[in-house]
């Protein structure tokens, strides 16, 4: 019996070894697992150039696996000292204290060497996908910058193209609108004030100054004048003359031309619209619109006396 267990030692120790030697290779090939994760990881990297916002992703994603990878690694490291560890103590009766000394220096400057490979490796690869990720954001920047000046170029000329066309509407809705007038403030005016005789000539084979010239008629008919029924005037193209003054007979005159010229053989003492038709007349414009006519008064004005002759000329 004594003999038999002699033999056994032995093989138990045998065995032992055997088992303990699996289990390195389990370890070392966790450990070689865990560098192609890591390699695998490395290799995600590349995809990060899409966009930026992948690239972010992507990034954080392989942050993240890169720190799994680590602790995998570091748990492999852990997994193989405790191994070696415990090799070392079944073999320390077989083995000198140097041959276990460089057993466990020699893996572990191996697993130093594998870990700075892959740490380098996966660093440059994040280095050069960030940089990568960097100048695609810059060139992302400038285009759109670029594109943002071109469009605020284009809306600054259809905004000026806009304005000028604005521009031009107002100008011909002047010269398209009617003359405003206040039929009944005038009437109420001129009831109000002096009465007189009056002549009223508009602008021949122009609508608007014929309607506007009626408007005045009715006017002064109503509010007890002694007026005649609007006529033309007489055109004479060759003049440099507005129609309006020269139809007064105010040529010459320092009035302004404001398209209705009222002339009379008497002054017009504004301030007596009871007294004086003219002041009376040029008081109910005022009131009335569309302005102020101009009140010209000169020893050469061809209207009869006592009557004040209202020219009505066309839009300015």
């Amino acid at each position: 019996m004594k003999t038999n267990a002699a033999e056994n030692t032995p093989m138990n120790t045998q065995k032992n070894t055997s088992d303990q030697s699996l289990e390195i290779q389990a370890a070392e090939s966790k450990v070689a697992e865990a560098e192609r994760q890591n390699a695998f990881a490395s290799k995600a990297l590349n995809l990060s150039l899409l966009a930026y916002v992948i690239i972010t992703a992507i990034l954080a994603a392989t942050t993240f696996w890169s720190s799994r990878t680590a602790e995998r690694l570091k748990a492999a490291e852990k997994l193989l000292n405790d191994l070696q560890k415990e090799k070392i103590k079944a073999d320390a009766e077989r083995q000198t204290k140097l041959e276990t000394e460089r057993v466990r220096q020699e893996a572990a400057s191996e697993l130093a060497l594998k870990t700075e490979e892959v740490r380098g490796e996966a660093g440059a690869r994040i280095e050069q996908a960030r940089g990568e990720a960097e100048s695609k954001i810059l060139d992302a920047r400038t285009e759109a910058a670029q594109r943002i000046g071109k469009i605020q170029k284009e809306v600054a000329q259809q905004q000026a193209r806009a304005a000028m066309a604005e521009l031009k509407l107002l100008e011909t809705r002047k010269r398209i609108e009617w003359r405003s007038f206040k039929g009944l403030a005038f009437l109420e005016a001129l009831k109000n004030g002096a009465k007189g005789k009056a002549q009223v000539v508009y602008k021949r084979d122009d609508e608007e100054a014929y309607v506007l010239a009626s408007r005045i008629y009715i006017g002064l008919r109503e509010a007890k004048w002694d007026a005649a029924e609007p006529i033309p005037g007489k055109e004479n193209p060759d003049s440099p003359w507005p129609f309006a003054l020269r139809e007064a007979g105010a040529i010459g005159s320092n009035s302004p031309v404001l398209g209705i010229v009222a002339s009379s053989n008497e002054l017009a003492d504004r301030e007596n619209v009871q007294g004086n038709p003219v002041a009376s007349l040029i008081r109910a414009f005022e009131i009335a619109g569309p302005a102020t006519p101009s009140a010209v008064s000169v020893s050469e004005v061809p209207v009869p006396e006592g009557t004040i002759k209202i020219v009505v000329g066309g839009r300015l």
